[in-house]
């Protein structure tokens, strides 16, 4: 999982994608188990592999991963929890329900056993303060000289990859962000360098434009339109895949996870593979 990516974050966020497609996964093959009455299939190893991937992004102290993951991983629990109990079956419901609660109990203990809490807490730090001086931080000053670099040239960006050349003129505005610190005696020391601006939204608008942006939203508009509209029977396992797209998107908000070309082959073509395999599925079912 590890291997591809220079950066934990980015590795995080394959990993969140990953529990997006078990997620999807384990919905289809839960319809497909109940429709030949089946009592066990696939989807109860898709269950445990999203606990356990999971638990490997705690490990990771992500705090992107652990917040946009914990949303993905709550909402599936939930949403497998309640379909279990409406099942076709009463024996299958009870006995699903009883696996899910028994699954989720193991995962909540296995998460407490090998995960650092302590260190996650320090990652995420006094969150109250965090948001009471959130305008204040590195990042969000750099976004906002981000939007401002954006808004001169709107329409065709600055260009693909123009980013880290062209945001040192407008960082000089902003010694806290420009220098490294502030001594009594010697003043400002040091050079910070940026190579993205942990705001990947931002930042494809500012090298994109509102064109470049435009095309990208076409090809991702494609994909959620199909989900909406040839998922028929699947609806959960679409669902998942929304989910797990909002996810993704908040989580480039906040940092540069889409700046990875292997997680723009993962995400894309997690996507491709999905919505074809659901339309094949709706004209089989629904000729």
């Amino acid at each position: 999982f590890w291997g591809t990516f220079f950066y934990r974050n980015m590795g995080v966020a394959y990993l969140n994608l990953i529990i997006c497609a078990c997620g999807m996964l384990y919905f289809y093959h839960f319809n497909q188990a109940e429709r030949r009455e089946q009592s066990g299939g696939p989807h109860l190893l898709l269950f445990v592999f999203v606990a356990v991937l999971y638990t490997s992004i705690g490990l990771a102290l992500s705090r992107g991963g652990i917040l946009f993951g914990g949303v993905m991983v709550a909402g599936f629990f939930i949403v497998a929890a309640a379909r279990g109990l409406f099942a076709s079956s009463l024996r299958n419901s009870i006995l699903l329900s009883l696996l899910i609660g028994s699954l989720v109990g193991g995962g909540g203990y296995m998460i407490f056993q090998f995960v650092d809490i302590q260190k996650i807490e320090q990652r995420f730090g006094d969150i109250e303060e965090t948001i009471q001086t959130a305008d204040q931080s590195d990042r969000a000053i750099t976004t906002k000289l981000t939007w401002q670099m954006a808004q001169e040239k709107l329409w065709l960006g600055w260009g693909a990859g123009s980013w880290r050349y062209i945001f040192p003129m407008y960082q000089k505005s902003h010694p806290e962000i420009f220098y490294q610190g502030y001594r009594a005696r010697g003043g400002w020391w040091g050079r910070k360098i940026y190579h993205y601006a942990h705001n990947d939204i931002v930042q494809f608008l500012c090298e994109y434009g509102i064109v470049g942006c435009g095309i990208l939203l076409m090809i991702f508009g494609y994909w959620v339109w199909n989900l909406l509209f040839r998922a028929a029977g699947n609806t959960l396992s679409a669902l998942m895949l929304l989910v797990g797209l909002g996810a993704a998107f908040g989580h480039a908000f906040v940092d540069f996870i889409f700046q990875s070309p292997a997680y723009w082959l993962a995400l894309n073509g997690l996507l491709c593979v999905s919505v074809k395999l659901l339309s094949l599925h709706r004209e089989r079912v629904y000729r």
